[in-house]
């Protein structure tokens, strides 16, 4: 709208001249633009295309732990020290169940991540975690409401394990990034029989738990760590190389913890 009220002011400028015929009121210049146009066409509302496909209002209703997972891969709001010293941020990939929001895995790496990470990331879904030494006792299996004892006498690895839920989910929903539509992904969830549905190009929405999941992240963890960038250049601090701190797999530690204390 306000690009509107510029260019017909240059309009008018250019077929009368400057200052002889006086633009209106931004307010009134606002209702006569909403009283002329069509109003499907209303400036606000998206724009129609005779192609375009109906839109469903919602994401489908997942009721089931294990019914729908999500996955994606975004650059981490963190500076890094990288093993050769130099300073980069990690490239994060969660996957995230989505009737519990729980995030079921969380890889970092320096650069670019493969398809062996995609695949990296279905393993640590299907296998318990365990718990770092220096964890409080509080963050270990044995001390969620969960009945420990007849799940340990079954499986002995979860002596040890971390309070995070295991589940290998049904269906993944993917972007159309190359990773996760290689064949070594596609192979390693067929091995667990799990189906693969790529996301609708330009439909966000699609993704919306993983994409939530990324901003609460953000906004929850990485600002609270050294290295922090921002989401922007005007939330970044003045020499954010210089705070940083943590190498890849000490910051993998933070994150972790932090999954399992949250």
């Amino acid at each position: 709208m306000k690009g509107l009220q510029v260019l017909v002011g240059q309009i008018l400028e250019d077929a009368h001249g400057r200052g002889v015929v006086e633009l209106p009121s931004r307010s009134s210049f606002y209702l006569l633009v909403n009283a002329l146009a069509v109003p499907a066409d209303r400036l606000g509302r998206p724009a129609r295309t005779a192609t375009a496909p109906a839109r469903a209002s919602s994401a489908p209703v997942v009721l089931r732990p294990g019914e729908q997972a999500q996955i994606d891969t975004t650059r981490l709001d963190i500076m890094a020290v990288l093993e050769d010293g130099t300073m980069g941020r990690p490239e994060l990939t969660i996957a995230v169940d989505v009737a519990t929001r729980s995030i079921l895995a969380a890889v970092l790496r320096p650069h670019s991540s493969k398809a062996v990470d995609a695949a990296l990331l279905l393993a640590e879904m299907a296998v318990t975690q365990p718990a770092r030494p220096a964890w409080p006792r509080s963050l270990y299996l044995s001390r969620a409401e969960v009945p420990y004892e007849r799940m340990l006498s079954l499986d002995e690895l979860l002596e040890g394990a971390a309070a995070r839920p295991v589940i290998v989910p049904e269906t993944i929903v993917v972007d159309r990034g190359k990773i996760y539509l290689s064949e070594g992904f596609i192979a390693a969830c067929e091995t667990l029989g799990v189906s693969v549905q790529p996301a609708p190009p330009r439909r966000p929405q699609a993704k919306a738990v993983v994409e939530r999941t990324f901003g609460a992240i953000n906004d929850l963890f990485c600002q609270h760590v050294a290295g922090h960038t921002g989401s922007n250049t005007l939330r970044r601090g003045k020499d954010v190389a210089a705070e940083a701190r943590w190498m890849i797999p000490q910051l993998q530690d933070f994150l972790d913890e932090w999954i399992t204390c949250g």
